[in-house]
């Protein structure tokens, strides 16, 4: 062999490992790997919390929209009580013995017409006597 392939191949023969470790591509490769890890670490740890973080306000959300819905659904129920316990309030005894009075005094409400499809009338002891459905009166027994 001839002496400059000898000294280019003693050049490229690998080094030791304290040769290794005090080169500059070393050192670089070192850093730049640190600086790799530490970024993906705090990638992972930002949305890891950042994904906590999101769940928790769309949990309030949802929760703040089912408590909305709840008041919502109170209130309608008590405007529905107030309706019905202020029609039973004028209804006397004689209208309930009178089927046809009875329809006519309950179709002549529009705050009842306007807030049931459909309403049934029943005496004390759960007997129907009337019912009314969409406009169209029944009387008991129809």
């Amino acid at each position: 062999m001839s002496e400059p392939v000898t000294s280019a191949f003693r050049q490229a023969a690998p080094m030791g490992l304290r040769e290794l470790l005090r080169t500059l591509k070393f050192k670089v490769v070192v850093v730049v790997a640190s600086a790799l890890i530490a970024s993906l670490s705090s990638t992972y740890f930002v949305s890891s919390q950042s994904g906590g973080v999101a769940t928790r306000l769309l949990l309030e959300q949802q929760t703040g929209e089912a408590e909305l819905v709840a008041d919502m659904l109170n209130g309608k129920a008590a405007q529905i009580q107030y309706i019905l316990r202020l029609l039973a309030s004028q209804l006397t005894p004689d209208l309930l013995r009178d089927s046809v009075a009875l329809q006519d005094a309950v179709q002549a409400r529009a705050l009842t017409r306007q807030t049931f499809a459909s309403l049934t009338v029943a005496d004390a002891n759960g007997q129907v006597l009337a019912r009314f459905a969409e406009g169209q009166a029944q009387r008991a027994g129809e």
